[in-house]
């Protein structure tokens, strides 16, 4: 008797869509029709955007602390962070994330801050934390991290001595700061989706302010304020991490918090795949499966889906992909997938969990019969 076919889910999450959590949940019923043919093995993955938390918490378990905290424009809103051991996790994309906001436009682009994340820091300092891992991805603010330093304790003054409002518009305004920071003694570590620099063309505003809503004036301003903001640091700071890996990552947020807090910077998808083994499960494993929300050229570069496409490569095991909407201009078979699964028609501008739903099936149904066949 041929022996069933182990399969892996590499449950990403779906921006704007679903969680990784229901997506294996919805994987694991329909799996379980097929029992017969195919075994299912599902964990959490992100790379320090939307989802993080959950693939954490999901390996290591821990206690989720729930509290209110600002959003990217300022209104209250329900967010969380994981306390285990002598670590704190938090999600950026979960308090003042792009999946906070109903549509992005050049408001957005200008106005968005990250003062919400330094209050989540601020308040888990409670917990007395040796370590406070910060997970960067899913920003929609390009404010150099300036409102999560204000929140912690670092005033930004214009020429008039007036405090500078929150939002990258404002950072061309700063003439000099006040640092009476209330962190010391822990440990920060920037988890990132990206590995830009802060400035330049392939710097934060230059390569993500458009995602964000950003008109190409929005872009200068946004630039030429960081770059502000970025001599008033450096100097404050006696440092200068302008280049530095993930500088850029979610709106320079990522260089304001290397520079006043010392953070460490590791790449989100490493951090979280060594947290769960992935390269063993993979290996352990017949075939991977693994989505994403919109899946494009980017997906293929450093993105999960590429870098899982990189390891499924190295160890000879077959991918497949399914996905909300297919923007590939590439052939995918050149990055080592098997095949790509597109739930939405073209009519449609969101997938549903019923999309979901006969997608795990078709793929299901898909391995069921390549098993009865080889029997």
């Amino acid at each position: 008797m041929t022996k069933s076919l182990k399969i892996l889910l590499i449950a990403n999450a779906f921006k704007n869509h679903f969680a990784s959590s229901s997506i294996r949940q919805i994987f694991y019923r329909v799996a379980s029709s097929f029992s017969h043919t195919v075994s299912l093995t599902g964990v959490l993955m992100a790379d320090g955007g939307d989802g993080s938390l959950d693939a954490i918490k999901d390996c290591i378990g821990g206690k989720i602390v729930d509290l209110e905290a600002a959003s990217s424009l300022g209104q209250k809103t329900d967010t969380h962070y994981l306390c285990k051991d002598d670590t704190v996790y938090i999600e950026l994309a979960n308090i003042c994330g792009m999946n906070k906001v109903n549509t992005v436009n050049s408001y957005t682009a200008l106005y968005s801050h990250t003062y919400g994340l330094g209050q989540v820091i601020k308040h888990s300092l409670k917990y007395k934390p040796k370590n406070i891992v910060i997970n960067l991805g899913g920003s929609i603010s390009t404010d150099g991290g300036s409102g999560a330093l204000c929140a912690l304790g670092i005033d930004f003054y214009d020429r008039h001595n007036q405090k500078v409002n929150l939002g990258g518009k404002y950072l061309g305004q700063i003439k000099y700061l006040v640092n009476n920071i209330i962190v010391s003694d822990i440990n920060f570590v920037v988890a990132c989706d990206v590995d830009n620099p802060l400035l330049g063309d392939n710097g934060t505003a230059g390569v993500f302010a458009r995602q964000k809503g950003a008109s190409c004036d929005d872009v200068k301003l946004l630039e030429n304020g960081l770059n502000n903001y970025a001599r008033v640091l450096n100097d404050e700071f006696a440092t200068n991490l302008v280049n530095a890996v993930g500088a850029g990552a979610a709106g320079g947020c990522g260089y304001g918090l290397m520079t006043a807090l010392k953070a460490h910077y590791i790449s989100g998808f490493e951090y979280i795949s060594n947290l769960i083994d992935l390269p063993r499960q993979i290996q352990e494993s017949d075939l991977v499966i693994t989505g994403e929300g919109i899946l494009d050229d980017t997906s293929l570069r450093g993105k999960t889906t590429g870098q899982i496409a990189k390891i499924c490569q190295k160890l000879g095991k077959e991918l497949y992909v399914f996905c909300a909407f297919n923007k590939l201009t590439q052939n995918y078979r050149n990055y080592a997938i098997s095949y790509v699964l597109e739930l939405c028609s073209k009519q449609k501008t969101k997938a549903s969990l019923n999309d979901l739903e006969l997608a795990a099936y078709e793929l299901m149904r898909r391995f069921n019969d390549e098993q009865m066949e080889s029997r």
